[in-house]
């Protein structure tokens, strides 16, 4: 009986095209690599020499394979802190130890070394030069990402690395905000959480400043008067446009300067227990101290509260201050939304117009119109003279959950999936 051969294979096919060739190998340079721990400065192993294309997962292994201890493999994060030599540069990794990597001498003044520092994947060794030329770099942005883990992470956006972790809440973190902390401030974050305070941090470490438990419920709202101005940077009505980075600080800083000098930096907090607290704990003018109370009894800054917001029935969604500082507006669950004088607290007005709960407000650039997104599917337009609605928006066929101004118009999206955009 013959034997039956199998069929052969069917070629396999993407959207109707033949499967393509794969690229070829492209010839990586190599940089020798010395492993240094960082309790003692003592050298894990001897230099070695790597391709600058391998990734973390192979440097990884290659670590646990050249640790002294027999103990089992533990994950690495690595990273570069590249000093003004570049021929020698200490590499870090999250476990604590330092590594240093030594280039190649025929590498250090020759056009393939640039390839090293110029071409790289997300994924590979030579990642980590470009990531310490970035974080040197003083502009570099910065992302601070809240959980319900009750951490806030602060990331380098530019090299994609985790700069710190802010613990202390014990419970979800609901919302986190930059802040200038006051006159010629080093920068602040402020951080509001289920555990009912309101924790203030030092932008540069992370280090605690101050803690506020004055609320009795989840705290899930929070505004600076000093919100759009950090927002908008150097960019104000007159269109200028600074022709350099140093310039367009010196423009952002004076514009912030120029605002705290009136009244300081001041935060309201919202909480579902219906109740709002206005702070002052950056007042307008700086001092030297390093502890945090004295900081702020120094300052004039208090850690009570400096008015106490009340009048909603139900939850506060949503608190705003107004670009120019004067107003601060709140949204709650009882379909209303209160005014008030942003720099006493004192209660202006209300405006009633929806008629289920209100979920968001926003701000025009100068402060005279204000825009609420609402349950009922509606947004609505106040004249803030009169107190009374001046624009009716109907069209979402569903919640409106976030609305803002860009420039002349009005943008909103909601439940019904859609993007809607208004102009007068």
């Amino acid at each position: 009986m013959a034997t039956l051969l199998p069929p052969p294979k069917r070629q396999k096919v993407y959207h109707g095209i033949p499967e393509p060739e794969s690229e070829p190998v492209q010839p990586s340079p190599n940089v020798v690599v010395q492993f240094v721990s960082e309790e003692d400065g003592h050298p894990l192993a001897p230099a070695v020499n790597l391709p600058a294309n391998l990734s973390r997962e192979g440097l990884e292994a290659l670590v646990n394979k050249l640790k002294p201890e027999d103990d089992e493999p533990v994950p690495f994060a690595f990273h570069v802190a590249l000093p003004t030599d570049v021929k020698a540069a200490p590499v870090f990794h999250s476990g604590g130890r330092v590594y240093r990597i030594l280039l190649a001498a025929s590498c250090v003044q020759s056009e393939t070394c640039d390839e090293v520092f110029v071409n790289f994947g997300r994924t590979r060794f030579s990642d980590l030069v470009r990531i310490v030329l970035a974080d040197r770099n003083a502009t570099a942005p910065r992302l601070a990402s809240s959980s319900k883990d009750g951490t806030v992470k602060v990331w380098a956006t530019a090299t994609r690395r985790l700069e710190y972790t802010l613990g202390g809440h014990s419970a979800s973190v609901n919302v986190v905000r930059w802040g200038g902390g006051g006159l010629n401030g080093r920068g602040t974050l402020y951080t509001a959480s289920s555990d009912r305070t309101v924790r203030v941090w030092d932008a540069d470490g992370g280090r605690p400043l101050h803690t506020l438990k004055d609320h009795a419920h989840w705290v899930t709202t929070l505004t600076l008067n000093t919100d759009f101005v950090l927002r908008t940077g150097p960019f104000d009505h007159l269109g200028k446009k600074p022709r350099s980075d140093e310039e367009a600080q010196a423009l952002a800083l004076a514009r912030y300067n120029a605002l705290v000098s009136q009244n300081g930096e001041v935060l309201i907090s919202g909480s579902d227990d219906h109740t709002l607290f206005l702070w002052s704990l950056f007042p307008s003018h700086t001092s030297s101290s390093s502890d945090a109370s004295a900081d702020a009894a120094e300052r004039g800054g208090k850690l009570k509260p400096v008015a106490r917001l009340t009048g909603h029935q139900r939850q506060v969604s949503h608190v705003a201050f107004s670009p120019d500082g004067r107003w601060a507006a709140s949204a709650a669950w009882d379909s209303s939304v209160r005014l008030w004088d942003g720099k006493t607290g004192k209660f202006v007005a209300t405006l009633r117009g929806h008629v289920a709960a209100v979920y968001r407000l926003a701000w025009s650039a100068d402060s005279r119109l204000l825009v609420s997104a609402s349950k009922d599917s509606t947004l609505k337009i106040w004249d803030l003279k009169t107190y009374k609605i001046k624009t009716d928006l109907p069209g979402h066929t569903d919640e409106v959950y976030c609305v803002d101004f860009v420039a002349d118009k009005v943008v909103s999206g909601g439940r019904d999936k859609t993007v809607k955009i208004w102009k007068n």
